[in-house]
């Protein structure tokens, strides 16, 4: 695909709505110049990310963060006597 899109006096140019959605562009990009081509993508919010490895119905964010450390520890003591054994 191919557009022509208008740089503004402050050097901002507006994605079109539908790359927006179908990239998954919602609030940052990432920019790589390559010699005289710009590469824009797509960056997941950190947030997004730690909110969907918590648990659906989740009140309580530092018990979940607690509980995967918790498993996180325990798979790590298991596969060091795994190593050891």
């Amino acid at each position: 695909m191919s557009l022509r899109l208008k740089v503004d006096k402050k050097g901002r140019v507006g994605l079109p709505a539908k790359i927006r959605k179908d990239l998954g562009i919602e609030g940052a990009v990432s920019m790589e110049l390559d010699g005289r081509a710009i590469k824009l993508t797509p960056i997941r919010d950190p947030i997004d990310t730690i909110t969907s490895c918590v648990e659906s119905g989740t009140t309580d964010i530092a018990d979940e963060i607690r509980e995967l450390r918790r498993a996180a520890v325990e798979e790590g003591r298991r596969a060091s006597e795994v190593r050891r054994g």
